[in-house]
């Protein structure tokens, strides 16, 4: 028993005010209660004893006594009606006053004070969720989302929404980094929730339903990022399909692996997501790369930057000229180049000469390993193209 009310006593006062409040309540009716039986032991003035011509209080009857109940409730939230009571009341009352001194007074300051750190704590570790509407929804934390916040902050289009973003990374460092790309007014915008992507309770408290757009980024170094991403996604899909006139709002997902991404866009597979929300699959590398070797150019017109074509002059079907692109390294952005490369190096002058081929060169200090990933991936590739491979340090 002694076990379980303190197990109980400080689960509560360790979690949410409401419970604190709770026990305060609790505390103060079980302590008033043996008061009020214990005073039945001694004599109170009743209110129908009224002041008599021959009474101590005259025959105005101005000072008619309170009933019982009353009187112990000022003696016990007031000790400075001790000195109204009648003298063989005085030790009697003075206890009263007393205990209500320490559990109203005490008791409540301390349980009001814990409540309110109780709060700033949670909302400092980003564990307070709030009821949200026509806001953007930012699910992970990684080195792309602080530049991501600050578009949208920029943004007209999304004018003065909330940005809610979830992540297991400690709020206050996710504060931190954000707070290095916007500005005070921009900061009030953010709001930072400590939990999983891939629980449902969690994802419930963001209020996806009513948001505006979901960003579903992932955390950073994770092994199985994109897995996590598509359970989330998944469960995202079915809070929006048991809430009922749910619009289809834009989830944008990003998938760190090329082939993960590459499925989604050649396949059926999100075609039951497509019907709950408007889905839209990205990956950062081959993002950057159609901006290198397609667009080419990225940025405003103030600050806008242009990238030369592979090709530099158009080759055409007379040229004898051929493209050697070297690509030093075989990291995601490397291997995402590449492929890209791979969709745009096809000249006419090939269809005259086979020998007029482009040819794409990948280095690496351990492209024999890279290389057997690579070919893992993109089989076909290598289905319509000749490979080789050499090592330099033998």
């Amino acid at each position: 028993m002694k076990r379980f009310f303190t197990l109980g006593f400080d689960r509560a006062f360790s979690g949410r005010g409401r419970k604190q409040f709770a026990w305060l309540v609790g505390i103060l009716l079980l302590f008033f209660c043996v008061i009020y039986l214990v005073s039945w032991f001694f004599s109170f003035p009743e209110p129908s004893d009224v002041a008599t011509p021959d009474s101590q209080h005259g025959a105005s009857g101005s000072d008619v006594p309170m009933g019982r109940l009353l009187q112990l409730i000022c003696l016990f939230i007031n000790p400075g009606s001790v000195a109204n009571v009648t003298p063989e009341l005085r030790w009697f009352s003075l206890g009263v006053a007393i205990l209500g001194l320490l559990l109203v007074t005490g008791l409540l300051i301390s349980v009001v004070s814990n409540m309110l750190e109780r709060r700033v704590e949670r909302y400092r570790e980003g564990e307070i969720a709030y009821l949200l509407e026509n806001h953007v929804v930012v699910i992970g934390f990684d080195e792309m989302v602080p530049m991501l916040v600050r578009q949208i902050c920029s943004d007209p289009r999304y004018g003065n929404c909330y940005i809610l973003i979830q992540s297991v990374q400690p709020a206050a460092k996710v504060r931190n980094r954000i707070h290095t790309v916007l500005d005070a007014r921009q900061e009030r915008r953010i709001l930072v929730l400590h939990a999983q992507r891939n629980s449902t309770e969690e994802l419930a408290k963001l209020c996806t339903t009513r948001a505006r757009e979901i960003f579903l980024i992932g955390e950073a170094n994770e092994y199985d990022h994109d897995s996590l991403n598509i359970d989330s996604l998944r469960k995202i899909v079915a809070i929006h399909k048991g809430s009922p006139n749910c619009p289809r709002i834009p989830v944008s997902v990003l998938f760190e692996y090329q082939t993960t991404y590459a499925a989604f866009q050649i396949s059926d597979l999100a075609e039951e997501w497509r019907k709950q929300i408007d889905f839209h699959p990205f990956n950062f590398y081959e993002e950057w790369a159609k901006k290198l070797l397609v667009k080419r150019s990225y940025g405003e017109e103030a600050v806008r930057v242009e990238y030369p074509a592979l090709d530099r002059e158009p080759i055409t079907r007379e040229s004898n000229r051929t493209v050697h692109l070297v690509i030093i390294g075989m990291s995601r952005m490397g291997v995402a180049l590449g492929v890209e490369a791979a969709h745009l190096l096809h000249f006419p002058n090939f269809c005259r000469d086979r020998r007029l081929k482009s040819r794409i060169t990948f280095i690496d200090a351990v492209a024999d390993e890279e290389m057997n990933f690579f070919r893992g991936r993109y089989r076909h590739y290598f289905d319509l193209a000749s490979s080789l491979y050499r090592d330099m340090d033998s």
